[in-house]
């Protein structure tokens, strides 16, 4: 029986980068997940992740969830007790 490595090999190959609508959605997603199990130290970790990586982004698509990202970085900030950190 013969295999077909071609296929095999096109299965293995990972995707290069997702889309930035989809990745800043999981941020999102991953955001309201840590706020929710009351976990405000690793909450506030990620909402600063979320957006020094919206910030290199420059797509109008993104913008209605990079609202609310900035909502709730701010209030998980908040949460912690160090909103004057992040005021400008």
């Amino acid at each position: 029986m013969e295999v077909d490595t071609a296929t095999s090999a096109a299965i293995q190959t990972p995707s290069k980068h997702l889309l930035p609508e989809l990745e800043i959605y999981c941020y999102f997603l991953v955001l309201l997940f840590l706020i929710d199990q009351k976990r405000y130290n690793e909450a506030k970790a990620c909402s600063s992740a979320s957006i020094d990586r919206l910030k290199n982004l420059n797509r109008r698509t993104v913008d209605v969830i990079a609202s609310r990202l900035y909502f709730y970085y701010s209030y998980s900030y908040e949460l912690t007790g160090d909103l004057a950190e992040i005021r400008g």
